[in-house]
C-alpha cells in the first residue's frame, strides 16, 4: 500500500491518522476493557476510510471516516489576501462489537471507551494555556484548537447479525492554511 510522504501529507490526513493512533490505544494495558490494538494475526482493528466491515474482521472493530456530507459549510472569511481558513470539520467514528445477551450493550461499552480515549486528549500534559503550545491535541501542535465529541448512536449492524454498531461524530475546529496545506 502506498503512503503519502510526510512533507506531502495534508493536515486533514494527519488529523485522521492521529485520531486512529489514539483509538488504537484502547487496550487493557491502558486500563480499558476492549482491545483495539492489532489482533493475533497482526490485522488492524482501527482503520481509516471504510464505511462497512466484512464477516471476517476482528471484533471489536472501529473505522474513522468523514460523514457523507459536511454538516456545515466551512466558514471562511472573504478577505482576498487571507489564505487561511478556520472551520469545523466532522469526523465520523464507527465501531462494531459482538452482541451479548442484550444487543447493543457491548457497542455502548466500546463507544464509551473510544470516547474516553478521545476525551483524554483534552488533558494532555502539553495542552492548555500557559504551556509551551497552547493547544497540542493529538500531538498536532496548533492544528486543532478545539474539539467536541457528539452523542453516540447505537444500532444493530445492517450487514452482520449478532453485532451492533456505534456512531459518534468528533467535531474538530481546525486552522488550515490553504497556501501551505502540508504545514
Amino acid at each position: 500500500s502506498m503512503t503519502l510522504p510526510a512533507d506531502k501529507m495534508p493536515l486533514r490526513v494527519k488529523i485522521l491518522n492521529a485520531v486512529v493512533a489514539a483509538i488504537k490505544e484502547v487496550t487493557p494495558g491502558f486500563g480499558f476493557h476492549n482491545t483495539l490494538g492489532p489482533d493475533e494475526h497482526g490485522r488492524d482493528r482501527v482503520v481509516r476510510g471504510r464505511i462497512a466491515i466484512g464477516n471476517d474482521e476482528p471484533l471489536p472493530f472501529v473505522t474513522v471516516i468523514e460523514p457523507p456530507l459536511a454538516t456545515d459549510q466551512i466558514n471562511s472569511r472573504r478577505q482576498p489576501d487571507n489564505t487561511s481558513r478556520a472551520g469545523e470539520w466532522d469526523i465520523l467514528v464507527q465501531g462494531w462489537a459482538e452482541d451479548d445477551d442484550t444487543p447493543g450493550d457491548q457497542a455502548y461499552l466500546l463507544c464509551s471507551e473510544v470516547c474516553q480515549r478521545l476525551a483524554q486528549e483534552k488533558r494532555r500534559p502539553d495542552t492548555g494555556p500557559g504551556r509551551g503550545t497552547p493547544y497540542n491535541f493529538f500531538g498536532l501542535g496548533n492544528a486543532i484548537y478545539e474539539y467536541t465529541i457528539g452523542s453516540p448512536v447505537v444500532r444493530p449492524s445492517e450487514t452482520v447479525s449478532g453485532q451492533s454498531v456505534f456512531y459518534v461524530i468528533l467535531t474538530v475546529k481546525i486552522h488550515e492554511d490553504i497556501a501551505s496545506p502540508f504545514a
